[in-house]
């Protein structure tokens, strides 16, 4: 059994884990499955709206995309749920990430 298919076994007993979904969003994005990547990503923002990590990673998939106005506003939900969480390093990784976006 992958990785991949043990997530997916233990979210059919918990859905709205949102350690679960991020993991889930993550091994997507090890998997190259973008498209599935953002989804995962928006459940576990749904789920934790202050998920500064699940923010930041959607951000970076938007932007290697192109998509560069939603990773922008990806990026600055991202700082503001660190700020939230008191977590200045994410703050400070966060906002140098938004930083380097083409306006």
């Amino acid at each position: 059994m992958t990785r991949l298919e043990k997530l997916q076994g233990m979210l059919q007993d918990s859905p709205d884990d949102v350690f679960l979904n991020y993991a889930l969003a993550m091994e997507h994005v090890s998997g190259g499955r973008k498209v599935d990547a953002l989804s995962a990503f928006r459940l576990v923002l749904t789920l934790d709206a202050n998920h500064s990590a699940a923010w930041f990673q959607q951000a970076q998939l938007l932007a290697g995309d192109g998509q560069f106005a939603e990773a922008r506003d990806s990026a600055a939900r991202g700082v503001e749920a660190a700020k939230v969480q008191g977590d200045q390093h994410a703050v400070e990784e966060i906002g140098g990430f938004l930083e380097s976006l083409p306006a």
